[in-house]
């Protein structure tokens, strides 16, 4: 990754539980707690476990306050006594386990404007008042947990290496309420992409947060099932709508249908719905008619423009 080769070799117990990021910020030995987060993972026919996403915790119940004491205790015997420390930890049923703890502010590219929504400030300005001002650490530490509102950080994936002229995942986005930012491979960008093993080869990745925490969810869950059962509307060089059996019912509209890349043909759906279906249907009912994935895929579209 970095240009050189490695030959050292960590081996980890391998278990199973919920996987946390719980993250501090130290001073004088003592650690004040920034974030918590719950990873959602899954696991690939090749073996690999990619990240799907992140929720923040927004409330630490009896599991996460556990949690959180055992990444004090982690921060203070690896001998962290000054700054912040990024740390994922796994529980399961005999309890946490250390899996990694960084002497960083968390990685990845999550917007300080996504974080001061959700947390009421984010890590930079934390630990730099924290380093800078010893009372600014004692008044954070006496602070109870209590991130202002829900967010989500949706990771997608590509279960193969594929091909791609479209992406309709971004007029998606671009209507749902709780779409903070982010970014998504696209055909302006390039016109393939590699079956994600690893972070650093996922498609795409956006910050959800809304004041309704209700409609956030929502939308996570939606992208969820999205990724999950209807790949093609992410990332595709097929078309959005399966062709009907009997070429006979080919008509030119329909034809036209089948060739119009997804991300041109969804933000089409989405505008009709939105204007209160005006006008001639966009999608003919022969078409949806096709097969039942066709319905499925026009019933989730005005779904979202009804949001």
């Amino acid at each position: 990754m970095f240009g050189e080769s490695e030959n050292r070799l960590l081996v980890q117990e391998r278990i199973f539980g919920e996987e946390y990021i719980v993250n501090t910020i130290s001073r004088k030995g003592i650690p004040a707690l920034t974030f918590v987060f719950r990873y959602h993972k899954k696991q690939m026919p090749s073996g690999s476990i990619i990240y799907r996403g992140l929720e923040s915790v927004t409330e630490l119940g009896r599991k996460e306050t556990e949690l959180v004491e055992y990444a004090f205790r982690a921060v203070k015997a690896l001998g962290i006594t000054d700054g912040p420390v990024h740390g994922e930890y796994m529980i399961d049923e005999k309890g946490p386990v250390l899996i990694e703890a960084n002497c960083r502010v968390m990685g990845g590219s999550a917007p300080a404007g996504f974080l001061d929504k959700v947390f009421g400030y984010h890590e930079t300005d934390i630990a730099l008042d924290c380093m800078l001002d010893t009372e600014h650490h004692k008044e954070f530490l006496k602070k109870p947990y209590r991130p202002q509102i829900k967010g989500y950080v949706k990771d997608f994936y590509s279960d193969s290496d594929r091909a791609i002229s479209s992406s309709g995942i971004i007029p998606i986005l671009l209507n749902m309420k709780s779409y903070y930012s982010g970014w998504v491979e696209n055909a302006g960008k390039t016109d393939s992409i590699r079956e994600t093993i690893d972070l650093e080869t996922e498609t795409g990745c956006v910050y959800l947060v809304h004041d309704d925490p209700e409609i956030s969810k929502r939308d996570f869950d939606t992208l969820m099932l999205i990724e999950e059962k209807y790949p093609n509307l992410l990332h595709s060089d097929a078309p959005l709508f399966l062709p009907p059996e009997n070429e006979s019912e080919l008509t030119k509209q329909i034809t036209d249908i089948l060739n119009c890349d997804s991300e041109t043909l969804i933000n089409d759906i989405i505008r009709y719905y939105k204007n209160g279906s005006e006008g001639d249907p966009i999608v003919p009912e022969k078409l949806l008619n096709a097969d039942p994935y066709n319905r499925e895929i026009m019933e989730l579209l005005k779904g979202i423009s009804g949001r």
